[in-house]
């Protein structure tokens, strides 16, 4: 059996647009406090202040790879450093315009965390060797 929603149950494109407004104003609020402040530099950190894809250590961000629903309660392995282009492409991947086929931004996303996965392989590689195994 459908249930059936009342139109009150639904929010209006107004009501949607407020609520999102809101949500921005909070998140501009918490990349302005010591949270977020201490967070972001633990990501640096552990990323060598390096882009994650490119290796970059020009205009680096760290950037959330999903927005939590309470700010401050992302884990650290949600956040990834990456540089101002690459980031560019991460959002470009992530807000998909209705021209671009689905499969197509599924490949670019898969094609983009193998690449990380490969540069945590060869970075993990690197420390071993540097300590002589």
């Amino acid at each position: 059996m459908r249930k059936i929603i009342s139109k009150k149950s639904c929010p209006t494109q107004e009501q949607i647009a407020k609520q999102r407004a809101e949500r921005k104003q909070l998140y501009r609020e918490y990349l302005d406090s010591q949270v977020w402040f201490e967070k972001r530099a633990i990501a640096l950190t552990r990323d060598g202040h390096r882009c994650r894809l490119c290796y970059s250590k020009r205009n680096v961000n760290v950037h959330h790879r999903r927005y939590p629903k309470v700010l401050g309660e992302e884990p650290l392995n949600d956040l990834i450093t990456l540089c101002a282009k690459c980031h560019e492409k991460f959002h470009d991947i992530q807000n998909t315009k209705p021209t671009l086929k689905k499969k197509k931004a599924k490949k670019q996303i898969s094609e983009l965390a193998m690449l990380i996965a490969k540069q945590k392989a060869d970075a993990t590689l690197n420390v071993l060797r540097g300590h002589g195994i």
